[in-house]
């Protein structure tokens, strides 16, 4: 997979997806002890979620990000996208147990999905629909993005230590 140097953002033009490799140690670590706060319930095949949580509830961990966290990202995006606005439309934690799984998906009324890899991601990392990411894997701290149209999952996680996710919906305007 060819990746280009587009500041921050390593950009696959064939398949328009995006990888940044930005949290740092101290960020990933806040957003797991704020994440461990929310609430959360099963959902489907992942054992915790806020997905199906109130969204007036305040998601700490979330803000954190967004405010303190993802501005490199948000601004890398929005010069690959020539300075157009990056508009959040919505934004979930998930958290997989052992044999937890999310099936072949997309996401509508938006761009783009994001997903934010924070812990023991390496064993089951996304798949994406005939798509390969053998040299090019996210990693912890990284943010996956691509059209939301596409066919993704997450395969059935075979670890103890549970598997932790950001995921969030955006579009350019």
């Amino acid at each position: 997979m060819s990746l280009e140097n587009k500041n921050i953002i390593k950009y696959n033009a064939q398949h328009k997806i995006m990888r940044w490799d930005g949290l740092n140690k101290n960020q990933i670590n806040k957003s797991l002890k704020l994440i461990k706060k929310c609430k959360s319930e099963k959902f489907d095949n992942i054992s915790k979620t806020d997905w199906k949580i109130d969204k007036n509830e305040k998601r700490e961990y979330f803000d954190y990000l967004w405010k303190e966290c993802l501005e490199p990202f948000k601004k890398s995006f929005s010069s690959l996208w020539g300075g157009r606005k990056l508009i959040l439309h919505n934004y979930w934690f998930q958290i997989y147990s052992k044999n937890d799984e999310h099936d072949w998906h997309t996401h509508t009324h938006s761009n783009f999905t994001n997903i934010l890899y924070l812990q023991n991601t390496d064993e089951t990392p996304t798949e994406l629909h005939g798509m390969n990411f053998t040299n090019n894997a996210p990693t912890i701290g990284s943010i996956l993005t691509f059209p939301a149209f596409y066919l993704h999952r997450s395969s059935s996680h075979n670890n103890k230590k549970p598997k932790i996710i950001v995921s969030f919906n955006t579009s350019i305007q």
